[in-house]
């Protein structure tokens, strides 16, 4: 049988019914103006090949399994990213979540074959990838650049949960902070305004579990990496500016000794970037620009990436199907998820990661 917890299935009812409400009779954000960007160019570089090793193990006295169930995100070309390769050990399979983005996820099924695997369990991911520098200046760009599809704005336009761009609450903070873009504001010049305004107004706090939803961080004022950058597209998109977030982990081992609070930091990270027509992607780091950026101008996260981050999946709220344990909600996949068939409890399970990198040459 498969372990199906109530808590798990109540989560899924929650995710779904709110997704539902954050989707319906949701009006498009009229389209900002085409030309209103000239003068900027978006200069991108090969940064660093990187050969990334992540490993998962699992102990859980109280499971008796018949099979293990892992999910890893596999990550996705970007333009900060060409994926050269992506396995797993034991060999999985990539299947598409649910959600709309319809993100890539390798899903590994693991047949007890001794008795130790009753209780434990063990898998890893590796990704070879080259990584790209992004940096905004100003001049005009020599290589046309594509447009969004129309299929592709909506996705980054799209009302959520998360990304409650009609809230309420959102949009009267909007109103009040005077972040409603101009007739004559292109995406950059908007989004710089909308970038600062965070960097100067808002506080990091990290609480682990916590709600990263764009009203409930207008509204407190503070959040993690993935609330500030959630809140930022957001406010985009409420304007009519493709943007999403990219959740993922830096290009650097994780060292055991450094953490955050008490728990121990393997380089998660999440940043945003938006789109700009006639630029293209433009990177940004709202935490970035609190904790780092000790100038006034709070610029120096905006439209600047060094090409030393590996994204493992775009947005949040996906929805994964495990294979056999049935669809399942997560909000954020910067970590394996996992599942057994069997008997017994997963209650007093413990999960321990290794995330190491290996850097080389900027060549394919």
């Amino acid at each position: 049988m498969a372990i199906r917890l109530f808590s798990h299935a109540l989560a899924l009812a929650v995710f779904l019914l709110g997704r539902a409400a954050a989707e319906t009779e949701s009006a498009a954000p009229p389209r900002v103006p085409p030309g209103l960007n000239r003068g900027y160019t978006l200069e991108v570089k090969p940064s660093v090949r990187i050969d990334a090793r992540y490993q998962v193990s699992v102990s859980a006295p109280g499971a008796r399994a018949s099979e293990w169930i892992f999910l890893i995100p596999r990550p996705p070309d970007l333009p900060s990213q060409r994926i050269l390769g992506a396995a797993t050990a034991p060999p999985g399979e990539v299947v598409l979540e649910r959600s709309p983005l319809r993100r890539p996820v390798l899903r590994i099924h693991m047949p007890v074959t001794a008795a130790a695997m009753a209780t434990t369990a063990r898998a890893e991911a590796r990704t070879a990838a080259l990584l790209f520098s992004r940096k905004l200046r100003k001049g005009v760009a020599t290589t046309p650049v594509a447009e969004l599809s129309d299929a592709d704005r909506e996705l980054y336009l799209r009302r959520t949960v998360k990304f409650h761009r009609d809230s309420p609450v959102l949009r009267k903070w909007i109103a009040d902070e005077r972040l409603t873009r101009g007739a004559a504001e292109g995406e950059i010049d908007f989004a710089r305004r909308v970038f600062q305004h965070i960097g100067r107004n808002f506080e990091y706090e990290y609480l682990g579990e916590q709600d990263r939803s764009a009203p409930h961080v207008c509204a407190e004022g503070k959040s993690d990496c993935g609330g500030l950058s959630v809140l930022f597209a957001t406010v985009l998109r409420s304007q009519g500016v493709p943007a999403r977030t990219l959740a993922g982990r830096w290009a650097k081992s994780a060292d055991p000794k450094e953490k955050v609070g008490d728990v121990i930091y393997r380089q998660e990270h999440i940043t945003a970037e938006f789109f700009a027509q006639g630029v293209g992607w433009v990177p940004v780091d709202p935490a970035g620009a609190i904790l780092h950026d000790r100038s006034s101008e709070k610029l120096a996260h905006f439209g600047n990436d060094p090409g030393l981050f590996l994204t493992l999946h775009l947005d949040a709220e996906l929805l994964v199907d495990t294979g056999r344990s049935g669809v399942r909600p997560m909000d954020l996949m910067q970590r394996a998820s996992y599942w057994m068939r069997g008997s017994g409890t997963l209650k007093e399970s413990v999960m321990s990661e290794e995330w190491t990198v290996k850097r080389g040459p900027a060549r394919p």
